[in-house]
């Protein structure tokens, strides 16, 4: 997939973050060209910081739909988990 922009620098995205509940008003990310970077956002789960950060980045098409599965598959994962170990 080629990742690069229509500047010619490469689209720089997230590879590992915080879960959105850790922090109320941002989210730490690593990307994958190796920083670390701040988003100011409310996001609540991984589907929303991915469409937070598509708003800011412009995401290609093909890198915006494997972002969304993988944020998705995230989601379903750790909520259905949560379900199962929440204390009443």
């Amino acid at each position: 997939m080629d990742l690069s922009c229509e500047h010619g620098s490469f689209y720089d995205y997230p590879i590992l973050f915080d879960r959105p509940e850790n922090n109320k008003e941002h989210i730490d990310f690593y990307t994958e060209t190796g920083h670390i970077e701040t988003l100011t956002t409310k996001a609540k789960n991984c589907s929303e910081f991915i469409e937070e950060l598509n708003k800011q980045f412009k995401y290609p098409p093909e890198l915006l739909k494997k972002l969304r599965e993988k944020a998705a598959d995230a989601d379903r994962r750790y909520y259905s988990q949560q379900k199962y170990t929440a204390i009443p």
